[in-house]
């Protein structure tokens, strides 16, 4: 996505009859002009919801599985509830863009097969998926309990993802959650990976 832009930039600068790359301006040429990040048109609390219930889907996930003992099912819905634990004490808790991010940002990792993203991408991400969201009647208007199960849906993906990217779980468990995480990017950022 980064080097789209870039390529961007630069092509419209040669039309322009602009330097963009520094090794090319000339010293008496002033820096190529660099825009700022866009501030957030709404606060974030614009995507926060108010739970309706206790948490719905690390036991609803589990729930719609077959083939699963009771011992099993019983630590599928630990390691979800720990997904979203970890989640909300380090990110915003109840809050539907940061959810969308994590999600983003954990499908990138995934695929470029380590963290490459700093705090401020992810920051720009939340913001991102916050004013967007914001923007929409259609959220605005959605029940608190969809947003309670997407925001846990989110998180708990996002979880799993991470889990089965690591190398503990083999080389072909890496490439199984590959496949998803380039879903994700697609339907979430547009971004078409290999």
């Amino acid at each position: 996505m980064f080097s789209a832009q870039n390529a961007y930039r630069a092509e419209l600068g040669a039309q322009l009859g602009l330097a963009l790359d520094s090794s090319s301006a000339s010293s008496n040429r002033e820096p190529p002009y660099q825009p700022q990040p866009a501030k957030s048109q709404f606060p974030i609390t614009a995507t926060d919801f108010k739970p309706t219930t206790a948490r719905i889907v690390p036991v609803e996930w589990v729930r719609v599985m077959r083939g699963l003992s009771p011992n099993q099912r019983g630590e599928m819905v630990e390691a979800n509830n720990l997904f979203l634990d970890n989640f909300e004490r380090r990110r915003r808790k109840n809050n539907v863009a940061t959810s969308y991010a994590w999600l983003a940002c954990v499908s990138l990792n995934v695929v470029k097969g380590g963290e490459f993203l700093g705090s401020d991408a992810e920051d720009r991400i939340v913001h991102g998926f916050n004013d967007s969201l914001a923007n929409n009647l259609q959220f605005d208007t959605t029940d608190p309990r969809i947003k309670q199960c997407s925001y846990e849906k989110n998180i708990i993906t996002a979880g799993w993802s991470a889990v089965y990217s690591t190398g503990q779980n083999g080389v072909q468990a890496q490439q199984v959650a590959r496949e998803p995480a380039r879903v994700v990017l697609k339907q979430l950022l547009g971004i078409e990976t290999r």
